[in-house]
């Protein structure tokens, strides 16, 4: 009997293990996907700006799928987390200094000499948002394993 009972513990201690295991990647894999999404949006946004294509919009940082996995699921899994609220700043200066660019290319601008400096700087401004946020969702990631792990 006292065999049967170590191996059902050993199964469960094992079952755990694995769930937790399963948790960690479920979050490295999305904060991996939200990176890819979000360096698609930004070549997007390089793109219609290099071929001035006055068709594209650029969505609110609340309507991309970062936008609403962070309003719904992301709230969930991660809202407590001190590192869940700062990435909801950088996410919008990401497409703020995106939009900000869209501007002249609805005005025709792009190519005069003077808004040159103002595009360099904000896709200078959009890519330290990224860097930004990809740093807090990695924070955040590990700051989940570290308290999951205490569990």
């Amino acid at each position: 009997m006292q065999k049967f009972s170590l191996t059902i513990n050993s199964f469960n201690r094992d079952a755990k293990e694995s769930a937790y295991n399963a948790n960690i990647l479920s979050n490295v894999f999305l904060v991996s996907l939200v990176k890819i999404d979000h360096s698609i949006f930004k070549s997007h946004a390089y793109s219609t700006v290099i071929n001035t294509d006055k068709d594209k919009e650029i969505l609110e940082h609340t309507e991309c799928r970062f936008g609403k996995w962070y309003s719904g699921e992301g709230r969930e899994r991660f809202g407590d987390y001190s590192e869940y609220k700062e990435i909801d700043i950088s996410h919008k200066a990401v497409h703020d200094y995106a939009k900000d660019n869209l501007k002249y290319v609805k005005n025709n601008s792009v190519y005069e000499q003077e808004n040159s400096k103002y595009i360099v700087e904000n896709f200078k401004e959009m890519e330290d948002a990224s860097t930004k946020l990809a740093l807090l969702l990695n924070e955040m990631v590990e700051q989940q394993f570290l308290v999951s792990k205490d569990i």
